[in-house]
């Protein structure tokens, strides 16, 4: 069963647990931060997670290139739904931004990540549209 946090965790069903997952190259504005408020475009963020992947088989994979896990204890990997990346898809249409974990190592799709952060900020896009938030979710 998959539970939606935020706009880039979600939290699994894998081997009878309950398991946080944080998506690699993905980065959307805090909703669930107790130390923040809500930024500009989480919600918009989270609920398009909702919309997309509640209901649905994903295909979790992590990026060998990666740690498997983040200083938190989340899993660190990419989400699949109906044959499309999720975390790509969520840049790509301004719902997030594109976010290197480990500066170290350059992450499997970071090349795409990036090319679709800078189609939705070309074109306006979710956060990028100077009607919500212009780019700055702070």
């Amino acid at each position: 069963m998959l539970q939606v946090i935020d706009g880039d965790t979600v939290s699994i069903l894998k081997d009878s647990k309950q398991v946080k997952v944080r998506m690699l190259g993905l980065d959307t504005p805090e909703t669930q931060d107790p130390r923040k408020s809500v930024q500009c475009f989480g919600t918009e963020a989270a609920d398009r997670a909702k919309r997309v992947l509640v209901g649905k088989q994903v295909v979790v994979r992590p990026d060998p290139s990666q740690d498997s896990t983040d200083k938190y204890g989340r899993l660190l990997a990419y989400v699949w739904v109906d044959g499309a990346l999720f975390n790509l898809n969520q840049i790509a249409q301004g719902f997030g931004h594109e976010y290197t974990y480990s500066h170290s190592h350059p992450y499997q799709y970071q090349r795409e990540f990036r090319a679709a952060a800078r189609y939705a900020q070309v074109h306006h896009l979710g956060l990028w549209n100077p009607a919500t938030c212009n780019g700055v979710t702070n």
